[in-house]
């Protein structure tokens, strides 16, 4: 099985915000691809974990063929 990994802070140069964008913008395609992400977001902080048990959620509901949750924002 062929595997390719991506991964933002050696594929993309963080230090050029042109490039960085560029990179940004192409992930939708990218990731629309793929039949597998793993994703790994840091060392937890200031409440990510809330962040993380939401996207698990939003995950195991897809899997189970219920709706997305609605996201809301004070915006």
């Amino acid at each position: 099985m062929e595997r390719i990994f991506w991964i933002d802070a050696i594929c993309i140069n963080q230090n050029d915000d042109i490039e960085k964008g560029h990179q940004v913008a192409s992930m939708a395609k990218i990731y629309a691809k793929v039949s597998g992400v793993i994703v790994w977001f840091g060392e937890a902080a200031d409440d990510s974990d809330r962040a993380i048990r939401a996207i698990r959620r939003a995950a195991e509901e897809q899997d189970a063929g219920l709706s997305m949750p609605k996201i809301y924002s004070d915006r």
